[in-house]
């Protein structure tokens, strides 16, 4: 799967990127680069209010100041579910980790601020189905809150669907079609 997908909004494009790059490393790159990013991230540690603190740690910060906010209405295996967003500006502060050769090797950097949207998927029974970290450094007069939650949901149902095509499903890595038309069988 292609672990990045961009957008435009009459600005420098914004790359839209799942798990797989989640990489302070990466980070301080494409931002020293210019570049913007939407990326999902794992549990983390940042600075938070200058407090060091995991990202979840925040995320029950906002709810317990009520500070998650309806951002509308997404379907989620095929039902309507509401997407919850929160803001806070934290910062990335630990050293990149490198891998080679089963060697590990810390590299420092400087502290790089972002913006973390916690989003979630909840139920009419206010159950999470499910919740992502985004982290970005795209500006606040490109893009809400909202708008960035919104991005990183319709990359998420794109990723489902080539889940579904490659692995969960038909398996269409396997096939022997070279072609569209092959693919689908003539029916243009």
């Amino acid at each position: 799967m292609n672990a990045s997908a961009s957008w435009n909004l009459g600005k420098p494009i914004v790359h839209v990127i799942d798990r797989e790059a989640d990489s302070v490393g990466h980070f301080r790159d494409w931002s020293a680069a210019g570049h913007k990013f939407l990326v999902r991230g794992d549990e983390r540690r940042v600075l938070y209010q200058d407090t060091q603190v995991k990202l979840s740690d925040v995320s029950s910060q906002l709810e317990a100041q009520g500070r998650y906010q309806s951002a509308g209405t997404v379907l989620h295996e095929n039902r309507p579910v509401h997407l919850e967003i929160a803001e806070a500006e934290v910062t990335l502060y630990r050293p990149a980790r490198k891998n080679s050769n089963g060697v590990r090797t810390d590299i420092p950097g400087v502290p790089l601020p972002v913006r973390l949207v916690l989003t979630r998927l909840i139920d009419d029974q206010k159950q999470v189905l499910a919740h992502w970290y985004l982290l970005s450094n795209v500006p606040s007069e490109w893009a809400d809150a909202k708008m960035l939650a919104n991005c990183y949901y319709w990359r998420w149902k794109i990723e489902t669907y080539f889940k579904l095509l490659k692995s969960s499903g038909t398996q269409i890595e396997a096939w022997q079609q070279e072609t569209a038309e092959a693919i689908f069988g003539g029916y243009w």
